[in-house]
């Protein structure tokens, strides 16, 4: 809590009414770029590698497992129903 120095003067309504309209104007301005990187990101325009196309998975490095589709194999002698 702050004591009230009767030597200095009070600020007026005016300026902190700017002052708060210019904090509230960076901090909009903050989160306007914030969401548009989250949608570009979401909408895979950022954060792909620009060397690999985006229909296409990455390389896998050899000690990595290989990833699966998480189906089962398909049985020998069942017909495909494609």
């Amino acid at each position: 809590m702050t004591i009230h120095d009767e030597n200095r003067p009070m600020v007026p309504d005016q300026a902190a009414g700017n002052l708060l309209l210019w904090a509230s104007g960076f901090g909009l301005g903050a989160m306007v770029v914030l969401l548009g990187f989250v949608f570009l990101i979401g909408v895979n325009v950022m954060g792909q590698d620009a060397l690999t196309p985006a229909g296409q998975p990455a390389a896998q490095s050899a000690g990595a497992p290989a990833q699966t589709t998480g189906r089962a194999p398909a049985p020998a002698g069942a017909a495909q129903a494609r």
